[in-house]
């Protein structure tokens, strides 16, 4: 994350670095895998004369309750998550 420097230092930039690192805290405390989902050359960057930044950074969660789930389980549970992430997209208007 980039907040600059000097007279130029953002306002909240104490606020979102802390709320960075508690988030990125659970992540790692409640997945044991955290890996890139696409190939290095996939991520996303947007480069200006004075920085680059990640545009995107997908990346794919193994959780612990998942790692303990035999295959069959696992199976169901994505089955399940593709049907609620298809109903949803069904009744939620275009761009939001």
């Amino acid at each position: 994350m980039g907040f600059d420097a000097g007279l130029h230092t953002c306002l909240g930039l104490k606020s979102a670095r802390m709320e960075t690192e508690l988030v990125l805290e659970k992540i790692l405390t409640h997945f044991l895998g955290v890996e890139l989902a696409t190939g290095r050359d996939d991520v996303l960057w947007i480069s200006r004369i004075d920085m680059r930044t990640l545009r995107s950074l997908p990346v794919k969660l193994t959780s612990i309750k998942a790692l303990r789930m035999s295959k069959n389980e696992r199976e169901q549970t994505q089955r399940r998550a593709w049907r609620n992430k298809a109903a949803t997209k069904a009744v939620t208007p275009h761009g939001w």
